[in-house]
């Protein structure tokens, strides 16, 4: 195997897991309902905040932020491992310019049809299009903004798109659920395909 595809590789597999992980939770946030009120009858009030984690335990007001930073950081790592298959060092972390550059490599693939859908806002789900709105900023400051309350410039991220948005925050992670799925059906096997060196091993 190339220096270049063995790069790639690890770009692959660390980026997958991020998939994976972000996956595994959107399912879970939408089979909750993604409650953030309940009505119980008969609580006991003794233990109404150990009754209430339980029923919004995969809620997006605790976990959207650092889910939807696991998801794009794993998008950043596969970009970046199209690049590097190419034998061309992927710099930085603005998936517009990552995008394009895929793009222009391999042309409008299945996967990359899928991840348009997260990257440019004429495309976008809403709930992720009214965070960058609220926010006044696009998707390439996501490494900052999935991860600080802050820009670099101390103006405050408008987060609250992205919380308490109960039945549309279950579809919104139902959806990505099954677009992950299909990233990773499509990428895989592509791959395989334009770089048998590495069939094995992704």
């Amino acid at each position: 195997m190339k220096d270049y595809e063995l790069k790639a590789l690890r770009l692959f597999e660390i980026g997958i897991q991020y998939l994976d992980l972000t996956q595994k939770v959107a399912l879970e946030i939408s089979k909750s309902g993604n409650v953030w009120m309940f009505v119980q009858d008969g609580a006991d009030f003794k233990n109404l905040d150990k009754e209430y984690e339980k029923a919004t335990y995969w809620s997006d007001h605790n976990i959207a932020i650092p889910v939807l930073f696991n998801f794009y950081h794993g998008i950043e790592l596969i970009l970046k491992g199209l690049i590097q298959l190419s034998g061309e060092k992927p710099k930085g972390h603005k998936l517009k310019e990552l995008f394009d550059k895929a793009l222009n490599l391999y042309g409008s693939v299945e996967f990359l049809k899928v991840l348009k859908t997260y990257i440019y806002e004429n495309d976008m789900p809403s709930l992720l299009k009214s965070f960058l709105n609220a926010s006044k900023i696009d998707i390439n400051e996501w490494y900052q903004a999935f991860k600080y309350p802050d820009s670099f410039n101390q103006n405050e991220y408008d987060h609250s798109p992205l919380k308490y948005q109960e039945e549309k925050g279950a579809s919104f992670f139902n959806e990505l659920n099954l677009n992950i799925s299909s990233i990773r059906k499509s990428l895989v096997p592509f791959v395989r395909k334009k770089h048998p060196a590495i069939a094995q091993t992704v």
